[in-house]
């Protein structure tokens, strides 16, 4: 991992690029293998040695109480061995949930607030993965997923509490996330509250 900051003036900006590489033996994965009787059935096997490797970067920008980041990365992951077991996996399969390409950027706005002792901020983040595969034997893969998440918050002086309100998936993207005799969808469009306090 490496990392640098530059400053111009009023303006900070923050870069930091991390690489990564994986090796998982033995992998245990579970899908619907039909049997003798033409049934399908759920079962656990062992699938054998799973690669995956990438490169993620993330920056930063802060211009007074504006504040920017944007975070795109690259992921690949692939099959280098199949275990004599696992009968219906090859290695020309691709593993599941490894999009090559993800994205988040997005930005951050405080706002004073002495009368109150604290500050409000508000945020909007965009999140993008290209398409990948939610089935062990990728019979189902995702179409391009965009989600817009947004937040505003106040947060006390001295970081004593915290109230907020957020929306994530505030554009109603559809995805799934599994096949496993079944579609699970992802989750809709979700309002949450929350209130922070330190102890």
């Amino acid at each position: 991992r490496a990392g640098i900051v530059v400053e111009i003036g009023p303006i900070k900006v923050r870069f930091n690029l991390t690489g990564y590489y994986a090796k998982t033996r033995d992998l245990q994965v579970t899908a619907g293998v039909p049997n003798s009787l033409g049934v399908i059935a759920s079962l656990p096997f062992n699938a054998g040695t799973l690669d995956v490797y990438g490169v993620e970067l993330e920056a930063t920008a802060k211009f007074g109480n504006l504040s920017l980041f944007a975070n795109p990365s690259y992921m690949h992951g692939e099959y280098v061995y199949i275990s004599p077991l696992a009968t219906t996996l090859t290695t020309a399969l691709t593993p599941v949930r490894v999009p090559s390409f993800q994205f988040s950027g997005g930005a951050a706005y405080e706002v004073p607030a002495a009368a109150l002792g604290g500050y409000f901020t508000g945020s909007a983040t965009w999140r993008h993965n290209s398409p990948y595969w939610v089935a062990v034997l990728n019979t189902t893969r995702t179409t391009t997923e965009n989600f817009v998440d947004g937040a505003i918050s106040f947060t006390a002086e001295d970081d004593s509490y915290k109230i907020s309100f957020e929306v994530s998936n505030l554009t109603k993207q559809k995805t799934v996330t599994a096949n496993f005799l079944s579609l699970f969808p992802g989750d809709p469009r979700r309002f949450t509250g929350r209130i922070k306090f330190k102890i």
